[in-house]
């Protein structure tokens, strides 16, 4: 069934859908990863390795969620704009 109308309709990029949040409303996960790179086929420009939900935050309303800005400041504090695990 085709979408009518943006409205009920989330934005779409490639194979991915668009989530709508609010401050107080809305649903936190949890992210890990195995490493963490820039990217200019994603539209975040930035790519994770190894993504997966570990879990859902139901305590973490989505103003406390962390933003894409987090994850560009620890890549700007690794060299070569790759954050990989320590060995």
């Amino acid at each position: 069934m085709a979408c009518r109308g943006k409205l009920t309709c989330p934005a779409r990029f490639g194979p991915v859908r668009e989530v709508t949040h609010e401050a107080d409303t809305g649903l936190v996960l949890e992210v890990a990863f195995e490493g963490l790179q820039r990217s200019t086929r994603h539209k975040s420009g930035v790519a994770m390795r190894f993504p997966r939900i570990s879990r859902l935050r139901w305590d973490k309303p989505p103003r406390e969620a962390d933003r894409l800005e987090t994850l560009e400041k620890m890549l700007e504090t690794t060299a070569g704009n790759t954050l990989a695990p320590s060995s």
